[in-house]
């Protein structure tokens, strides 16, 4: 984000702020896009990152966002960056039932609550594996309110995929 002054008397334009970040932003690593394929064929969007200084496989995280009915973005995230600067790759997923990825990709989690939408994160999990970013005993999951019960399931029903789960405020009970 920056802000200019436009000096239309003089027809200028001065720079008069700009975010820190900016002076740093060479420094972080970059965030790509990644299209996952979903065991059923669906395609799972998802944002990858990876610590800049190290090459070949690293521990992964999963992020996994609340909602569903949210959806994680490409932007800064400071979490993301923090992982990275720790030599963690992170990979955002969005799993069925994001929304902003049209109405058939969000109806697609309908009745799937710890079944398709789990597996779009061990899917995920699977993915990051087969394409060099990690090994299969360095991926753990996060994530916090919707994703906190996307964690829990994942710590639960497949408790051999994951090394490390952390649930923040996870929704345990939906009754």
């Amino acid at each position: 984000v920056r802000t200019y002054l436009y000096d239309a008397d003089a027809n200028q334009i001065k720079l008069i702020d700009e975010m820190p970040l900016l002076k740093d932003a060479g420094r972080f690593s970059k965030v790509e896009p990644v299209f996952i394929p979903a065991r059923d064929g669906l395609e799972i969007p998802a944002f990858l990152s990876r610590p800049k200084a190290r090459q070949g496989p690293t521990p992964l995280v999963i992020l996994i966002h609340g909602g569903p009915i949210v959806r994680s973005y490409a932007g800064y995230s400071r979490f993301r960056l923090f992982l990275n600067d720790r030599g963690y790759s992170v990979l955002d997923v969005n799993y069925r039932g994001s929304w902003g990825y049209g109405r058939k990709f969000a109806f697609a989690a309908k009745g799937e609550v710890s079944r398709k939408m789990h597996g779009d994160i061990v899917d995920a999990r699977a993915w990051a594996i087969e394409n060099g970013i990690t090994t299969h005993d360095k991926v753990g999951v996060f994530g916090g309110s919707w994703g906190g019960l996307q964690v829990l399931t994942a710590m639960t029903d497949t408790p051999d995929l994951f090394a490390a789960g952390v649930a923040v405020n996870g929704v345990s009970d939906l009754s």
